[in-house]
């Protein structure tokens, strides 16, 4: 990615988590179970129907939805996995996230909140942490339909250049689970369908809810607010 040469302007737009100097980020939150249990039933003609529809869907909109698509298409895939109720972990393009209207807005503010907070700081070379904070993307675009919302929490190596401007290596860390809630709504490429419709295919057996984590990492240079 470019090198920024200032951070919107010194506004930190979002208002996002606290930074601290350390090496180390908090655990990252727990959102819960989703489904539940994986196969805990087995599966009937409206789950087998729905499997067959929605893998459709997916492969129909890869193009248009690359990364839903390929998400969702993990999910069906993926009945074996970490665990039980657990399936095998999906590395995020986190790139390409950032690179969207609102996933780069993010990244920014993230940026931003980071560095002001950096400014603070004395020394010449130190290292910072950002607390995880929920985001959601809901554009309607493909990164909409692929997270929807996602933990990131940032960190950055700075060090003081002769001039004063503060340099940091800023990462974008990404951390996510891919389930679904009993009673919300959700839109599956742009086409309605309750969590729960595409849930069922979890407990039926026939996929399996999954984490998402990833990063990126872009270099900072920063003259203060």
């Amino acid at each position: 990615m470019n090198l920024y040469a200032f951070v919107r302007d010194g506004i930190d737009v979002l208002g996002l988590g606290q930074y601290r100097e350390g090496q180390d980020l908090d655990p990252i939150p727990d959102d819960g179970v989703g489904m539940g249990q994986h196969g805990e039933r087995p599966p009937d003609h409206i789950d087998r129907y729905t499997y067959n529809a929605t893998a459709i869907l997916a492969r129909l909109f890869s193009n248009k939805f690359p990364n839903a698509s390929k998400h969702y298409l993990h999910y069906l895939a993926n009945t074996k996995g970490d665990g039980e109720d657990v399936g095998d972990t999906l590395t995020v393009n986190v790139a390409s996230l950032v690179k969207s209207i609102q996933g780069k807005e993010h990244l920014e503010s993230e940026i931003n909140d980071a560095m002001r907070f950096a400014w603070t700081r004395s020394g010449d070379s130190f290292t910072i942490v950002g607390t995880w904070t929920k985001y959601t993307i809901n554009d309607g675009n493909d990164w909409n339909f692929a997270v929807g919302s996602y933990w990131a929490a940032g960190k950055a190596c700075v060090k003081r250049s002769d001039t004063g401007a503060l340099k940091a290596h800023f990462t974008f860390n990404f951390s996510d689970h891919y389930n679904w809630y009993p009673g919300l709504p959700n839109y599956l490429f742009g086409i309605f369908f309750t969590d729960e419709a595409i849930g069922r295919l979890h407990t039926a057996g026939l996929a399996k809810q999954f984490p998402m984590n990833g990063k990126t990492s872009t270099d900072v240079l920063y003259y203060g607010p």
